[in-house]
């Protein structure tokens, strides 16, 4: 069976549990990091694989198409046949268990590498969360994240049947540090069962079944939280979403899942690249180049050498993977301090602009003062003339000069009194 989610959601635990139950060895091929101390429980060809898969198609792990490939045109089936060979033992067995991201959004390419649909089992986590955990690992930016979160988890809703298996993280690895959640457990316990081969069942009852699941669980590994990430419409877009799926009694259903994540708002897809080229490329994907690159760097070395030469050369060579690693992430830091940089510009842009603006109406409004003024001034003048003109033509009138000699009397006795 296939275990897949979005990166970061808990598909390492979930795999390392359906592993563990059903008697699996194999931790996968991936070596145990402080990402997963645990290890990864994926297979190294499938992870390349998927990677050269999504890199044909012009993708990647952290830029996934905005909508579901389609593998179904007889081209790329065609491209799809010589791995049917790489991947035979999984086409014939049917006791194996392998987990990667990225079936998120290559599971239709395996219906006809496989030539049958393999269950799935879909973790899902808080998309915070996720981002969150993207950013402390990775460096990257949390819008990025939610929208690898969303598109994730809608491409493998998909591709979810009946009989698949969806389950929380947080019902596995409360935050509260509780114990599992008893419904998550017997889901968990319906699934294993509903798969196991007709000529196999689980050896143990529903309650050591629980105990050997709890065993695998260690809340000390549970490092990043929903913490409250920028307030921005993506980040409570997918905040509804995982909002919708969560039921205290029962574990979200297939059907369920696929109608939440089925619709895709247009201005989510009118962000897709501009959110997408944020923090390119990832510290995951330098490091796995810088330490592919090292490892093929020329030897010429004879070929009978002891095993303290290769410890040499093996320590050589992770030390000029680290070196180059270092470099990259300080290339990147680099790279986010200037665009820091570069949105404190524009900030100061912007309000410089706004101060513009303020200035710019406070002239209108002056102007527009002194306007009212000059044709005050205009009418005012107007008036002065017109009294003028009434004065002198009273001074020239009949009445006037008739009243002449009246006007100097009384001015006479004015002056006399």
């Amino acid at each position: 069976m296939f275990v897949t989610g979005c990166h970061r959601s808990g598909t390492s635990l979930l795999a390392s549990i359906i592993s563990h139950c059903l008697g699996e060895t194999r931790t996968g091929d991936l070596d145990a990091v402080v990402d997963n101390p645990r290890g990864y429980f994926e297979s190294t060809r499938l992870r390349k694989f998927n990677d050269n898969l999504l890199k044909q198609w012009g993708y990647s792990w952290d830029r996934p198409p905005l909508q579901p490939l389609e593998w179904t045109s007889g081209e790329r089936i065609r491209q799809l046949v010589p791995a049917r060979a790489q991947f035979a033992d999984y086409a014939i067995n049917s006791h194996w268990v392998d987990k990667d991201p990225r079936l998120c959004l290559s599971y239709g390419a395996f219906l006809h590498i496989l030539l049958k649909p393999v269950p799935l089992a879909l973790a899902l986590r808080h998309p915070w969360a996720v981002a969150r955990s993207l950013q402390v690992r990775d460096g990257m930016d949390p819008e990025k994240g939610l929208m690898l979160w969303l598109l994730y988890n809608r491409q493998a809703s998909r591709h979810l049947g009946a009989n698949d298996l969806v389950i929380h993280y947080e019902d596995l690895l409360p935050s509260d540090g509780s114990p599992p959640r008893s419904h998550a457990l017997g889901a968990l316990e319906q699934f294993l069962q509903r798969h196991l081969h007709e000529d196999k069942s689980l050896p143990w009852g529903s309650k050591e079944l629980h105990e050997r699941i709890r065993s695998r669980i260690a809340p000390e590994l549970q490092r990043s939280k929903a913490d409250g990430l920028s307030d921005s419409p993506l980040a409570h877009y997918c905040q509804e979403i995982h909002q919708q799926l969560i039921n205290d009694s029962s574990s979200p259903s297939p059907e369920a899942v696929r109608a939440v994540f089925d619709p895709l708002p247009g201005w989510i897809i009118d962000q897709y690249e501009e959110v997408m080229a944020a923090g390119l490329p990832s510290l995951e994907f330098l490091r796995q180049f810088a330490y592919e690159q090292a490892l093929q760097a020329p030897c010429n070395e004879p070929e009978t050498e002891t095993l303290a030469d290769l410890r040499e050369k093996l320590s050589a060579t992770v030390e000029i993977a680290d070196e180059r690693f270092e470099h990259l992430q300080a290339a990147n830091e680099h790279s986010r301090q200037l665009v820091e940089a570069q949105t404190n510009d524009h900030i100061l842009i912007a309000d410089q602009r706004a101060e513009n603006e303020k200035l710019r109406q406070e002239a209108q409004e002056l102007q527009q003062q002194a306007q009212d003024l000059q044709q005050e001034i205009e009418s005012l003048h107007q008036e002065v003339q017109g009294l003028h003109q009434y004065i002198d033509q009273l001074q020239h009138s009949f009445s006037w000069k008739l009243t002449t000699p009246l006007r100097w009397l009384r001015q006479g006795w004015k002056a006399k009194t």
